[in-house]
């Protein structure tokens, strides 16, 4: 993607439906965090396209930077990112990342207008806790986005298993909040 230096989402989609194959044959999870650029339209109004376009490619080297080598980092639609995290990865790794990429986009940007910094909501899933393919997760992460939990302080959410008894969801991140 030529504005932020990331894989389009189109590359994430076929790398997806690759990672769960492995995670299936390996018998270990992949994980997948999509983020919300929540202030997107904001971003929108900054004047001229130059400025726009430096913040962009800024905010693609940040998040391209929160993951190993191994893993993909997608823009997968105008305010929305897709990290694949590559098997094996654990849950607490996982609110790791995206502790991490929240951390990221935190720091100022110069140019942006909002507080220089850019707010993102984040939803974590993971193979392991929801067995699905690659389209059926990015709904229920999409899902998550548009209607997080009712009452939930965090601007991370983990998607969970109806079986999953840990009603809290923290895992030790003030910023992670479960389903």
């Amino acid at each position: 993607e030529a504005s932020t230096g990331l894989w389009t989402k189109e590359v994430a989609m076929i790398r997806f439906a690759h990672f769960i194959g492995r995670s299936k044959r390996f018998d270990h999870s992949c994980a997948a965090i999509l983020v919300r650029w929540t202030d997107y339209e904001e971003f929108l109004k900054i004047g001229s396209a130059s400025s726009r376009s430096q913040i962009l490619s800024t905010l693609g080297r940040r998040l391209a930077k929160t993951v190993r080598e191994i893993d993909t980092v997608a823009r997968y639609n105008d305010n929305h990112f897709l990290f694949l995290i590559e098997a094996p990865v654990s849950k607490v790794q996982a609110i790791e990342i995206a502790t991490k990429i929240l951390s990221s986009s935190l720091r100022p940007v110069t140019g942006y207008s909002t507080g220089d910094k850019i707010n993102f909501h984040i939803a974590v899933w993971l193979h392991q806790l929801i067995p699905s393919d690659e389209i059926t997760a990015i709904h229920m992460m999409m899902a998550k986005l548009d209607k997080p939990r009712e009452g939930t302080p965090g601007r991370i959410q983990v998607l969970r298993s109806p079986s999953d008894k840990d009603s809290s969801g923290s895992s030790g991140s003030p910023a992670a909040s479960g389903n």
